[in-house]
């Protein structure tokens, strides 16, 4: 999975005012949705953060039916979650490490 910095840049409701209509508009958002090149990215998003409202076309009920009906998706995106979360937790600690490196260079 992309990091979201990199493909909301191309999703349609990157700017203000698509994204009020998709706040305020599910039917028109899902909509919206269909013809955005990253709604796979997004709805994948969605799915492992949990996110509330219209993500990759679906809206939240959508996407909790969806995960209750397929017990495997739902493992799978509970696995990716927990992957994800133990990575960006490493990635953290690696970004100390070398906050801490350059620091202790300069002082030096």
């Amino acid at each position: 999975m992309r990091d979201i910095s990199e493909w909301s840049r191309e999703a349609i409701c990157r700017d203000a005012e698509t994204r009020e209509i998709i706040e305020s508009n599910p039917r028109r958002a899902k909509k919206i949705c269909l013809s955005c090149p990253v709604v796979a990215e997004c709805l994948e998003y969605s799915l492992i953060y949990k996110e509330h409202g219209v993500w990759g076309g679906m809206t939240h009920i959508e996407r909790i039916r969806m995960l209750r009906n397929n017990p495997t998706l739902q493992q799978l995106l509970t696995t990716e979650a927990k992957l994800l979360r133990l990575f960006e937790k490493r990635y953290s600690i690696a970004e100390d490490y070398w906050a801490a490196q350059r620091a202790a260079e300069q002082s030096a």
